[in-house]
Order: C-alpha cells, then sequence, then structure tokens
C-alpha cells in the first residue's frame, strides 16, 4: 500500500487507510444516530438506498476493499462586513467534486498498473456510503461533537473521498496507510465550543436539529428561509463556517500556513459579493459567475433567497431596500417580504434619529 499511499500525496491527497468492505454495514449505527432526529425536505435522499450503503458491492461488483483519502481546502475567509456577503470556505473555488474524483481516478489507474485485472471506482459523494465511517476506521481520523470528521494535517476542513476495489487479498481489519500516524485528538472532556457557538443553535439536548443549521437552510433547503431563522443568517449567503470556526482542535491539525488546491482558492471579491451588487444579480449572471462552483448547483432562485436573508441583516441602507423592492419574479416571496420588512423598519427608526 506504500505505493497508493505516495501516489496520493503526490497528487495532494492526505493517505488515511484502507478497510475490508464487508465492514460497511457497521456503519450503520452511525449514521442512525445522526439522523435520529429526522430527515427534512431537501436531505430526503439520505433516508433512501440503505441497501446500497450495506453492501459495496452494489456500487462495484465484488468489491473487497475500501481506499480512503482526505483533500484538504481551508483558507482565511475573514468575516467580512455586514453588507457584504459571505460564502462557506469549501464553496469559494472550483466544485470539488471534480477535482477529488480526478485525483482518485489518477490513484485508480495507478493501483491498475500494479494489480493488473483489477476494477476501481472513486466515490466522492458520488453513491450512497458511509464515507465518515469509513475514514474513522482507518485510525487516523475522529469524529467531533459537530458531527464533523477531523484528519491530521487538515481537520474537519478536508473533503472525504473513498476509492473501491476488487483487488484480492485477505485483509480482515481496517489500516492506516501508514503505521505510524497517530489520530488526531479526540473532542476535550467537556469541550461544547462547536455547540454552542452555532448561530441557528442545531445543536440540542435531543439532538442535531439540521432545519437549524445555516448550512442547510442556505444550500440544502428547497423552501424559504423561516423568519425567526434569518437573524441567525447574518451575512451568510452560502453555507455557515461556525462550529469548525470554533474548534480549538481544528486549527491544531492545519499545516502552517494552509495551502489549498489551486482549484479551491477564492475566486470572488469583495465588491462581487457586496449585498447591494447581488440584488442586481440577474440569472445570467449568476449561471456566468458560479459556473462550476458548489454555489452554481442551488440555482438562481435559492441564490437569490440566501442574498434576501443576509439583505434583511445589513444595516439599514437605502439602496437595499430599493433593490429588495425591485424584486417581483421570486420563488421565496415570503423570505423576500420579511427582508423588506425588517428593512422598512430600519428605515424608520433611521429616520427618527
Amino acid at each position: 500500500m506504500e505505493a497508493i499511499s505516495q501516489k496520493a500525496r503526490e497528487n495532494g491527497l492526505i493517505p488515511l487507510g484502507y478497510a475490508p468492505a464487508a465492514l460497511a454495514p457497521r456503519g450503520e449505527k452511525s449514521f442512525r444516530e445522526h439522523l435520529r432526529a429526522g430527515i427534512p425536505a431537501g436531505v430526503a435522499y439520505l433516508g433512501k438506498n440503505q441497501e446500497v450503503r450495506n453492501d459495496p458491492s452494489l456500487i462495484l461488483p465484488n468489491c473487497s476493499l475500501i481506499m480512503s483519502f482526505a483533500l484538504p481546502y481551508y483558507q482565511e475567509n475573514p468575516p467580512g462586513d455586514p453588507e457584504t456577503g459571505r460564502i462557506s470556505i469549501y464553496a469559494l473555488g472550483r466544485d470539488y467534486h471534480k477535482t477529488l474524483r480526478k485525483k482518485l481516478d489518477l490513484i485508480g489507474n495507478h493501483l491498475k498498473t500494479l494489480v493488473p485485472g483489477c476494477s476501481a471506482r472513486a466515490i466522492t459523494d458520488s453513491a450512497p456510503f458511509y464515507e465518515q465511517f469509513f475514514a474513522e476506521m482507518s485510525g487516523v481520523a475522529v469524529r467531533g461533537r459537530n458531527n464533523l470528521v477531523r484528519v491530521n494535517h487538515g481537520g474537519s476542513w478536508a473533503f472525504l473521498g473513498e476509492l473501491l476495489t476488487d483487488i484480492p487479498g485477505d485483509i480482515s481489519e481496517s489500516r492506516p496507510f501508514s503505521a505510524g500516524d497517530p489520530a488526531p485528538a479526540p473532542c476535550p472532556p467537556g469541550c461544547r465550543k462547536c455547540q454552542t457557538r452555532c448561530p441557528g443553535g442545531a445543536f440540542t439536548p435531543q439532538g442535531f436539529k439540521i432545519e437549524r443549521c445555516l448550512s442547510y437552510l442556505t444550500i440544502e433547503n428547497p423552501g424559504e428561509i423561516p423568519p425567526e431563522m434569518i437573524p441567525a443568517i447574518g451575512n451568510r449567503i452560502y453555507g455557515c463556517d461556525e462550529c469548525q470556526l470554533a474548534c480549538p482542535e481544528n486549527r491544531k491539525l492545519l499545516p502552517s500556513p494552509p495551502v489549498p488546491d489551486p482549484d479551491f482558492k477564492c475566486r470572488y471579491s469583495r465588491e462581487l459579493l457586496s449585498l447591494s451588487a447581488l440584488l442586481d444579480l440577474t440569472e445570467e449572471d449568476f449561471l456566468r459567475i458560479f459556473a462550476g462552483s458548489p454555489v452554481y448547483r442551488i440555482g438562481y432562485q435559492a441564490f437569490m433567497r440566501n442574498v434576501f436573508a443576509a439583505a434583511a441583516n445589513a444595516p439599514g441602507n437605502p439602496e437595499i431596500l430599493r433593490k429588495l423592492e425591485a424584486h417581483r419574479d421570486t420563488a421565496y416571496p415570503l423570505t423576500l417580504r420579511e427582508a423588506i420588512r425588517t428593512q422598512s423598519a430600519k428605515a424608520a427608526e433611521n429616520g427618527k434619529a
């Protein structure tokens, strides 16, 4: 496996470990626990295809081994001012699915030269799979209280990817690629910084409430942003990083300085992300600016819904109010109406001053 590990590093990946495909059913317990609070609209796919998650041979016939890798992406992303939209760090550059798959395919092709006749398939969220479970099984990844997996040299700021293969062999237990690699430290006893910093209050005594997670609300959520959640949105227009930024263990696991893959470097200027400028965005502008990025997949209407919510939280600004009122053709009229109401109230308050 040393040759595979070396090839991974050459391509900017963190080699985690490998495990027998037969261990897949053991991932169901933690997966079910994560979903015990229910599955809201927008992520209904998580409750489907359980038989595929439990049997990787339904993805790759005769699958015998799962290899796990991580691709770090962290870069500094200052919160900015309240009139500038903020995009989650993972979405500042190119869509990671394409970049990660390309790297995994290179490793798969290398494996085929080492083991002629074998098959390999890359997984990058492209099939139902217990990616976090297999990362943890490597022994060099640990799940945090925010439900995200941390790895050495990347923390939780890393995309997980797998290579499924049918290579023959007698591997009955999971192993790290490098036997000397230590596992990241577990969460310190009593630490709840990731949970208490969550702007939406998604972490509750009853479990994780995904419908209060700002990443869910601004990405997977197919509906309106509830009025009571709009203040928590702040200036976020796609995703949220707060639980990761709050983790004291995360920063320790980053290289210094962090060097993300060139594909992930920020492609957006502060001027472009000005809420006033974004309120002028046409669908054609959106398709051109965000082509090839994670933001592109939510579509123009949902993106503008997020902009409306962030605009509601901006300081009272006549220009923002005027542009909100100019919007008529939207799939999210309730979010727009709340943004107009909030900005109007701020304008009235400023008029009294």
